[in-house]
């Protein structure tokens, strides 16, 4: 993509280009801060600096990208690209040769390809973006609705989700797949059985859960409308690359900590695969998936955890055996191929690994 330069920026430019030239230059080096963080807020402020670097790498040009061997390369334009979740998606995709064209809110950096900033609530650009693209991978909205007012969260949850879809049917795109969410269910105070599947009731608690629970009715509208697929991932409590130690390691050591969520989660490794599964899966029409790793976060068994912090809980559909998790993805499976590779004792290892290093 290329980029209009304003005043300030062209002679910077300019020097750039001489400097990239004489030193291979790879990206901007910051000086370092002059004042001691809270370890907390250091943790986090490392988390977004490691998220901004790959964000910016997912998006330098490579030119052996577009047509490697002469063949033609599918476009997927990803949603929230630079989300904490959307750069592991962007990665996975091109590992696995998709041209991938990036949206998102926060501002490009200067010597970004592939990559437009664009708020979702405005339906033309988002045309033009995905116009020639073989499908939408749509992670491009707001994580929770606690942190805005719920007239806000609406609008970016409610109509970010219909322009996707919307611009996949104005401009016959067949593929859609979608960030959806467990809070459709409204757990843990509407629990009915467990594992948790797909059939699950729905009754959920907050404008959030209840707009992605319209999402997926819209979904499922316009893939018969219009002849597409679209698949909407349920991802429960995402662990994004990098961030093990300020979000989730607190949940891992104590059995009250996740005990209202029922000690679910998934690796943002793992969301990317499937996504890419849910893009090549033989499916049609509108399909709703579990996305979950295979275990509870805690070492003490799924049964006992249960019988503790659950003990009314009598309709049990499956074994649990050792730490099984509660929300089952055997639909994913067997559908998208798909099983989840990450869990949490390998992310608290590469945690340890990464502060060795």
């Amino acid at each position: 993509m290329g980029r209009d330069w304003t005043s300030d920026q062209a002679p910077r430019a300019g020097a750039l280009a001489l400097w990239e030239a004489d030193t291979h230059w790879q990206g901007v080096h910051r000086p370092p801060c002059l004042w001691r963080a809270h370890p907390a807020r250091a943790s986090r402020q490392a988390h977004a600096s490691s998220r901004d670097a790959r964000a910016a790498t997912c998006f330098q040009r490579n030119p052996k990208e577009r047509q490697p061997g002469g063949r033609t390369v599918k476009k997927v334009v990803v949603t929230g690209a630079k989300g904490n979740t959307g750069v592991s998606i962007v990665k996975i995709l091109r590992q696995s040769g998709y041209h991938v064209v990036g949206i998102d809110v926060k501002p490009a950096d200067f010597w970004e390809q592939d990559y437009h900033v664009a708020d979702l609530e405005d339906g033309a650009s988002l045309h033009d973006i995905c116009s020639g693209a073989f499908a939408i991978v749509h992670f491009g909205s707001f994580p929770t609705d606690s942190q805005t007012s719920w007239e806000k969260a609406y609008r970016n949850l409610a109509l970010g989700g219909f322009h996707v879809l919307q611009a996949a049917a104005n401009l016959g795109i067949r593929r859609v797949v979608m960030a959806s969410s467990p809070e459709i269910y409204g757990l843990p105070g509407s629990l009915k059985y467990l594992p948790i599947d797909e059939d699950h009731p729905q009754r959920p608690r907050s404008i959030y859960g209840a707009v992605k629970q319209t999402l997926e009715a819209l979904a499922q509208n316009y893939a018969r409308w219009h002849g597409m697929t679209v698949a909407s991932l349920r991802t429960l409590r995402i662990v994004y690359e990098g961030s093990y130690e300020w979000r989730f390691r607190r949940f891992t050591v104590s059995d009250e900590a996740a005990a209202p969520d029922l000690w679910a989660y998934v690796d943002a490794r793992d969301v990317a695969t499937a996504c890419k599964a849910a893009l090549e899966a033989e499916i049609e029409g509108h399909e709703a998936f579990v996305i979950a790793a295979s275990d509870v976060c805690v070492e003490t068994p799924t049964r006992q955890l249960l019988q503790r912090f659950y003990p009314a809980m009598e309709e049990i559909r499956a074994e649990l055996a050792g730490q099984a998790g509660l929300y089952s993805t055997a639909k994913a499976e067997r559908l998208l191929k798909w099983k989840p590779q990450h869990h949490w004792k390998s992310m608290a290892a590469e945690s340890e690994q990464n502060k060795r290093s």
